[in-house]
């Protein structure tokens, strides 16, 4: 078993793998056209102010939701330092990542954050003294090799801006394993609240750095991302609940399709060779990890 969370709560509900992988796919298109929302007004509102605003709405969608539905006592939390933990995970993920699409295509920042199972993989056995065999570690150094291919590592090309994806990739990918662990501890409502309300006041703390007036058209875009953040999350979140994280994380990488006709779409942005040679090492790599995964869970 690796650190991707698989076995680490009950066994699937009946029914579960599919309604699972229906789930991560809805989701991964859904968080996809959040990020496009997010690239569109990145721009010209600064990142904390973005942050916040998206986050504040989100909580407040999910409030209303929980109070119109009542259902406020889901929103209670009894893990508290899981949630914190995995809220502070969120805030620096989100901090990343958002500051990576605003410097490179959509499609690009998706790719090089699809290294996160992999990741998992490598800390694996110095966080959680899993073991970790040589065929996964193969397919870790496949992983790597692939985000190297798209890094450019040479003085005239370096792809700096894909370090944030990159590092937005390790805080998601420990993120995923607290949200396994929390899944039938509290309620997928709680654990959303917790994240998108620490979220929003993170990025209250940049408000001292200067913030600017949010136009109408502006304003709507942060509202639909903030209503795409939640169904997105809401659904990923479920995804986790119904099956196994072996089983559902591999229809994460649906999203890569999505960003690249998104980026396409709006920004006319096509991937180069190099970067979708890359993503494709990296793809593979997690593919097969999740792969071995399954069969020794089988035993």
């Amino acid at each position: 078993m690796t650190a991707t969370g698989a076995g680490l709560a009950a066994a699937d509900p009946p029914g579960g793998v599919a309604r699972g992988i229906v789930c991560m796919i809805l989701s991964g298109a859904l968080l996809t056209c959040n990020d496009a929302a997010m690239k569109s007004v990145s721009k010209s509102i600064p990142l904390g102010e973005l942050l916040f605003m998206r986050g504040g709405m989100a909580f407040a969608l999910l409030f209303l939701f929980a109070l119109s539905t009542g259902r406020l006592g889901a929103l209670k939390v009894t893990q508290y330092r899981a949630q914190g933990t995995r809220a502070l995970l969120m805030i620096a993920g989100t901090f990343l990542f958002i500051g990576g699409i605003r410097q490179m295509p959509l499609a690009d920042a998706v790719a090089v954050a699809f290294i996160g199972p992999v990741l998992v993989t490598a800390m694996a056995p110095g966080l959680l003294g899993e073991q970790v065999g040589w065929r996964r570690w193969l397919a870790v150094l496949t992983g790597f090799a692939g985000v190297v291919v798209m890094l450019r590592p040479t003085a005239d090309t370096f792809y700096w801006a894909a370090l944030l994806p990159l590092g937005a990739a390790c805080t998601g990918a420990l993120r995923d394993i607290i949200t396994r662990r929390l899944a039938n501890r509290d309620t997928t409502l709680a654990t959303l609240a917790v994240t998108t309300g620490g979220v929003a006041l993170g990025g209250l703390v940049t408000a001292p750095f200067g913030w600017t007036a949010i136009g109408g058209d502006d304003f709507m875009l942060l509202a639909l991302a903030s209503l795409l953040l939640c169904v997105a999350h809401y659904l990923m979140i479920e995804a986790f609940r119904l099956s196994q994280a072996a089983v559902v994380v591999p229809f994460k990488y649906a999203s890569l399709i999505w960003a690249m006709l998104l980026g396409y779409l709006l920004w006319q942005q096509v991937p180069d060779l190099v970067t979708v040679l890359g993503a494709g090492l990296v793809v593979l790599a997690g593919l097969y990890i999740l792969h071995r995964e399954r069969r020794l869970a089988r035993g």
